[in-house]
This record gives C-alpha cells, structure tokens and sequence, in this order.
C-alpha cells in the first residue's frame, strides 16, 4: 500500500516537474519575443475592411500592453487564406495606419478638453477657497457657508489634479502606444 502511495507522489510530482518545464519553455519562448519586440497576428481570410483592421488595432494595443512604448516594433503578419503577398502587408498597415491616425487626433481633442476642464475646475476650486478664506466671521451660518466652500475648493481641485495627473497620463501613454504601433515594421509569418 505504501509503495503505491510513493508511487503515485512519485508520478505526481514528475507531472508537476514536466508542467513547470513546459510553463518555463514558453515563457522562454514568449521572453525572446517581447525582448525583441515581436508581436504575432492572425488576419481572416477576405477583403481587409475597417472591422478587421479596428479589431487588429484592439489585439495589438492588447498585445503590446506589456511592451516599452519606446521599443521598435515588429509585426509579423498570418494570413489564414495563406494568399499573402507583400501588397497586401502594405494594403493592412496603411489601413492599420489610417486608423491609427483617427485615433491619436480624437486622443488629442479629449487631451485639450481635459486640459480645458482642468483649467476650470481649478478656478472655481481656487475661487472657492479665496471665498471661504474671506468668510471669517463668529455666527453659524457665516461658519457653515465658509465650510461649504471649503468642501467645494477640496472637490473641484481634487478633480483638476484626477484629470490633469490621472485621466491625461492615461490618454498620453494611450497615444504613445499608438505613436508605437504606427511606426511598427511588418512582415510577413513564413
């Protein structure tokens, strides 16, 4: 009985080594293409239209989460109906490219209305806080009212410094994965 349970650890153990070995061989494997730079993607058979070149942006800025946006690029392309040839690389990127290009300007307009809303909720946040400071008076209500301001001051700076820090940061490291993507080199997946 005892030897069956050695047995079976035995068996267990040298599935769990095997498991482990296999996890490592690809993390080996997905280690020297991040390092490099390499991302792989597969394109349906048919026309290149604009859902499968926003779904293709959608795997790549997925893909390329992990990956410096300051690191050349390289996008290996598979097409499933295995017709490839270098035009249609060329068709994918440029149109990959464009949409790209509508991406980043619609990027830049939200980066300037953040800015914008930014701006203004600082003044009223700064206004606020001029006016509580101005309210100092002994009765309750002057108390109270110099409180409310107070509390608005805290919200509306609060809220400049979420969306000039926060919601801005975001949206410009969004566009320098864009910037990455657009100047990526393409190939062909043998």
């Amino acid at each position: 009985m005892k030897d069956e349970e050695r047995k079976s650890r035995r068996t267990l153990k040298a599935i769990r080594k095997e498991k482990i070995q296999h996890i490592r061989k690809r993390i080996g494997a997905y280690s020297a293409k991040f390092e490099d730079g390499i991302i792989d993607i597969k394109i349906s058979s048919g026309p290149i239209d604009r859902r499968k070149v926003l779904d293709a942006i959608t795997r790549l800025e997925s893909d390329t989460m992990y990956i410096s946006s300051h690191q050349q690029l390289t996008i290996r392309v598979e097409f499933e109906d295995k017709l490839e040839d270098d035009n249609k690389i060329s068709t994918l990127k440029e149109s990959i490219n464009s949409e790209i290009i509508k991406i980043i300007y619609h990027e830049n307009q939200e980066i300037k209305r953040i800015k914008l809303i930014s701006l203004i909720l600082g003044i009223v946040g700064i206004t606020s806080m001029s006016i509580a400071a101005l309210l100092s008076n002994d009765k309750f209500i002057t108390f109270a009212i110099q409180q409310l301001f107070v509390i608005i001051s805290w919200v509306f700076i609060w809220e400049t410094i979420d969306k000039m820090v926060f919601v801005r940061q975001q949206l410009v490291s969004k566009k320098l994965k864009l910037y990455q993507l657009y100047f990526a080199d393409y190939e062909s997946i043998d």
